[in-house]
């Protein structure tokens, strides 16, 4: 595992947005030791980060690597193991210990419902347009109609869901 704390992430996702730093955050759920209060606990701390946008993957432990041997000898990787679902961005892997099935399905739903959200909310795009644009603030003129741009994007894919 990283030795980088929570604390150390707090103040570099700070330094990032102080200075108008386009940037993103990458999570990571269902490791075999992990539990329902770990995963509530990355929940939390997603939603406390506020970066401009969410990655997410699903534990996998790949043939050849020692995860998978480790997972492997505590009878994680079932028998008949679909390969076509082997894929850290697959919902079908489970490989966890500690959570059920169905709690596991759970707080995929709702990790994946909430970064939806965060990747398409009108405060996520316009963050966007000012983090990556942010010399565009001596132009104003530019600058509005990069805005106006972003709300209609955001209008036309509301009202085509």
């Amino acid at each position: 595992y990283k030795k980088i704390t929570l604390e150390q992430i707090r103040e570099t996702s700070n330094i990032f947005k102080k200075n108008h730093m386009n940037w993103g955050a990458f999570l990571m759920i269902g490791f075999p030791e992990e539990t329902e209060s770990d995963i509530k606990n990355t929940i939390q701390f997603m939603k406390e980060l506020q970066p401009i946008s969410f990655e997410f993957s699903i534990f996998t432990p790949y043939p050849g690597t020692r995860l998978y041997e480790s997972a492997n000898k505590a009878g994680l990787i079932p028998k008949d193991v679909n390969w076509t679902h082997f894929s850290h961005q697959s919902p079908q892997n489970y490989f966890m210990k500690n959570l059920s099935r169905e709690k596991f399905d759970y707080y995929i739903k709702e990790i994946s419902e909430f970064i939806d959200s965060h990747n398409h909310s009108l405060k996520s795009l316009i963050r966007k347009v000012i983090n990556r644009n942010y010399f565009w603030i001596k132009h104003p003129i530019l600058f509005l109609e990069k805005i106006i741009l972003v709300l209609r994007i955001q209008i036309r894919q509301t009202t085509a869901c």
